[in-house]
């Protein structure tokens, strides 16, 4: 039965943390697999995911009231919601932001939409459809949740059929059935002490706050009991089978080739799904950005997809769109990136757009404006996200005067000083010579080359020279520094210290240490802290894989009142890791891993990295096969060894994200001194 509203609500919550306000507007529409969820999901990505959408136009483009609109049909088993959200500007009033929805679904009702824009969206669902089924994984999922809702395993040939055929009239039938005009639920969440941004008439909503408590709490969480109960009758031998011979995995054939202006070319033909993914990774990224400028490449990756020479904004988004591709430019930390996933029968369209992309930008000034705009939003909105602004470790390893030491995307404070003109200089950087293009799935390699001409004719732009930064010393060691939220009901932990380079002979080796302490739901850091304890919802710690040398990290989330037990579980387990390390924990480590690359190289995304780890690290071809021996052939005393040379739980530094009243003091009884008070963007605050 269609649920139904009987009139529409209005409500508000003032929000201790938020810095942004945001608007979120829910109609109540079928359950999934229903007739008219296919519609729906259309409808959703008409209204907003297009520089001509309706919705994106009349909020973002013409009102500038946010960097973006999200509309999202959301199906569950028993109904579903249809989602209009907008995370405003700073103080925006959510009254002209429900204005600007308005208008744009009036622009919607009274204009409709074009046939192109239907045939981009059923072919990004193509796209979408054939990456939902590329793996072992993913195929069984789709059985099981086809099985689950409709009864019909084998539901995938309707399922795609559906939403292939679904009509233009199908969409504005559905709109006029559940949209226009149809009771809503409207939430207005606006930051503290800033209630004159809620929309009008909006009632302040019974949010229970859990309080914060200076002391812990030291009520523990266990499995249990295993429940009893009657098992199904069946025919089906469902005991589990013993463990069969470890697999090792081969790796695929990789072919590769140069071209005339130096770029190297790598591939990996897979037929399995008709879909291509490719990229082009040119050194750089962050490392060209100027030092008292960050953030200057990452604007540039952004203002390249905002058109070309020959193509305005929307006639580049609606081109890719056409072609059931999507092209993404990222300036990461030692890269500059632009990668694309098409349909196989449009991989040759699909390169040319990307060469257009790279070599006839359109450095247009009233979209770099916007972006800027959008960009000082965004930061502005990390500003209250406690997990931003933990990346302040960043900046107490590598310090400020390396790169490495400054936000990848900027700070809100210089990105106004940022010119066009800047970022024209670091695109000068961009050479063939330092770049290589690796491509997967169902093309062939003449295909390829062919496709690559334009490149290796028309961009011969000579290597730059690289910037040099010194690592500092690390003084910091053993300190706790803290970051006060006031009110904060969770505390954000990070543990870290410089370890290696990923192209270090130790890298491997390291990596596969670190698995029994933090690596998935099995390690000890997520056994101890969720399973034994309840503290945290995850734990996990991760080795970066810069060429520079990289962090060691735990990473972990907990309830604000056990900070300073957490800590204490986090310092332990690190300091007593090679002691406690023994043969059952080698055998594991072992196992664990030569059994989960069974899985790790099967999507077009995972054969993708590994032409990107054997370009970054400077790896042969055959580099899985190695890295299984190398793991196999490691004795206990290689863990220890690696563990003592690399975590030394003395050397680590502590930041600590959360409520200062009633958990900083507590901290100094942790061992490493008295906690630095840190602002947001890791300055050390008075004392």
């Amino acid at each position: 039965r269609q649920i139904t509203l009987n009139e529409s609500k209005k409500l508000y919550m003032e929000d201790n943390f938020a810095t942004l306000p945001k608007l979120t507007i829910v109609f109540p529409v079928p359950e999934k697999y229903h007739d008219d969820s296919y519609a729906l999901h259309v409808l959703a990505r008409i209204l907003s995911d297009s520089k001509k959408a309706p919705l994106y136009f009349s909020v973002v483009e013409k009102h500038k009231l946010s960097p973006a609109v999200g509309v999202e049909n959301a199906t569950y088993e028993l109904a579903g919601e249809f989602k209009l959200t907008v995370r405003a500007n700073e103080n925006t009033d959510l009254d002209l932001v429900k204005a600007a929805i308005e208008e744009g679904l009036a622009d919607f009702e009274k204009n409709g939409f074009t046939d192109n824009d239907l045939q981009r969206i059923k072919a990004q669902i193509e796209t979408s459809f054939y990456q939902g089924i590329s793996t072992v994984l993913s195929k069984a999922f789709k059985l099981s949740v086809y099985n689950e809702f409709t009864g019909d395993p084998g539901y995938i040939t309707v399922d795609a059929n559906k939403i292939m055929n679904v009509t233009k009239e199908d969409v504005m039938r559905v709109y006029e059935k559940y949209i226009r005009d149809k009771n809503y639920i409207m939430t207005s969440f606006v930051p503290k002490g800033q209630i004159n941004l809620m929309v009008d008439g909006s009632v302040k909503a019974e949010v229970n706050i859990e309080e914060i408590t200076e002391e812990a709490s030291y009520e523990e969480v266990s499995q249990g009991e295993e429940a009893v109960y009657e098992k199904t009758v069946t025919v089906h031998d469902r005991s589990e089978p013993p463990l069969g011979k470890t697999p090792l995995m081969k790796s695929p054939e990789i072919w590769n080739a140069s071209l005339a202006n130096g770029l190297n070319v790598m591939g990996i033909e897979n037929s399995e799904v008709p879909l291509v993914e490719f990229v082009l990774v040119i050194k750089g990224g962050q490392w060209f950005d100027p030092i008292d400028k960050p953030g200057v490449t990452n604007l540039l990756s952004e203002l390249m997809m905002e058109g070309t020479a020959d193509k305005t904004p929307s006639e580049l988004e609606e081109a890719i769109g056409l072609l059931g591709a999507s092209i993404s430019v990222s300036a990461n930390k030692e890269d500059f990136t632009i990668q694309v996933s098409t349909l196989a029968r449009n991989f040759e369209a699909a390169m040319a757009l990307a060469k257009e992309i790279l070599l006839e930008p359109r450095w247009d000034e009233k979209e770099f404006s916007r972006i800027k705009m959008e960009l000082e939003t965004r930061l502005k909105g990390m500003e209250s996200n406690p997990s931003s602004i933990a990346g302040v470790f960043a900046k107490l390893l590598y310090g400020d005067e390396h790169i490495f030491g400054k936000p990848r995307m900027g700070l809100p404070n210089n990105i106004s000083e940022i010119t066009i003109e800047d970022l024209k200089e670091s695109y000068k950087k961009l050479s063939p010579v330092s770049a290589s293009f690796h491509v997967v799935g169902d093309v062939s390699k003449e295909t390829v080359l062919a496709s690559l001409k334009g490149f290796s004719d028309n961009w011969t732009t000579p290597a730059p020279s690289w910037p040099e930064y010194k690592l500092p010393k690390q003084n910091k060691r053993g300190n706790i520094y803290f970051i006060d939220i006031p009110g904060s009901r969770q505390s954000i932990v990070r543990v870290c210290k410089l370890a290696l380079s990923s192209r270090d002979d130790n890298y491997n080796k390291l990596s596969y240490a670190i698995k029994v302490l933090g690596g998935g739901s099995s390690s000890r850091l997520f056994q101890t802290l969720r399973i034994e304890k309840g503290y945290a919802y995850s734990a996990n710690m991760e080795l970066s894989g810069f060429i520079e040398v990289s962090p060691v990290l735990v990473m972990t989330s907990v309830r604000s009142n056990v900070t300073f037990e957490s800590l204490e579980i986090i310092r332990d387990l690190i300091a007593n890791y090679s002691a406690a390390f023994g043969d059952e924990d080698m055998k594991m480590t072992k196992n664990m891993i030569i059994r989960s690359n069974t899985m790790s190289f099967e999507s077009l995304d995972a054969k993708l990295s590994i032409l990107n780890n054997i370009n970054r690290r400077k790896l042969s071809f055959n580099y899985i096969e190695e890295s299984q021996q190398e793991l196999l052939d490691m004795q206990l005393k290689d863990f220890h060894d690696i563990i003592n040379t690399y975590l030394n739980e003395e050397e680590m530094i502590y930041v600590v994200v959360g409520d200062a009243a009633t958990q900083y003091d507590k901290l100094e009884k942790l061992g490493h001194g008295k906690p630095i008070k840190l602002d947001i963007y890791g300055n050390t605050l008075e004392k």
